[in-house]
């Protein structure tokens, strides 16, 4: 990482990043690099998940730094609820599962669409359902 940018000299403040071209593109099993290393099928799934990451986006696509703020403030107790809600998905029924993904899905095509109004709409929906099944124990 190197900084591109100083808010003294050019009026904002930027750092260039940069990764191999293999980042982020597959998964690279511990097999591969240490002996008796795992097998991409014996990796736990919540390896593989960022929970905060479409919450992120989203407050920062709302434009509210206050909203951004408070987030990041309570990275850690949003990241411990999603964890518990994930598990209790992956031990519910096959149609809970399908349930979540379908959230997810829309809040994704909504950003995608750039429409804050339908990302918005569908983060209400998808909190709201999550808040049911972990607490009411609804599907």
């Amino acid at each position: 990482m190197h900084q591109t940018a100083s808010l003294e000299e050019n009026g904002v403040y930027n750092n260039d990043l940069v990764f191999g071209e293999h980042t982020g593109t597959h998964i690279d099993a511990p097999m591969h690099f240490a002996e008796g290393g795992l097998t991409t099928d014996q990796l736990p799934a919540e390896r593989f998940f960022a929970p905060l990451v479409v919450l992120s986006i989203a407050a920062r696509a709302s434009g509210n730094p206050f909203y951004v703020t408070v987030l990041e403030s309570l990275a850690t107790q949003i990241a411990f609820g999603m964890t518990l809600s994930r598990s209790l998905t992956l031990q519910g029924a096959p149609d809970r599962q399908a349930k979540v993904e379908a959230e997810h899905r829309a809040l994704i095509e909504a950003i995608r669409a750039a429409d804050p109004e339908a990302a918005a709409a569908a983060m209400r929906r998808h909190v709201i359902a999550a808040r049911d099944r972990m607490f009411e124990g609804g599907d």
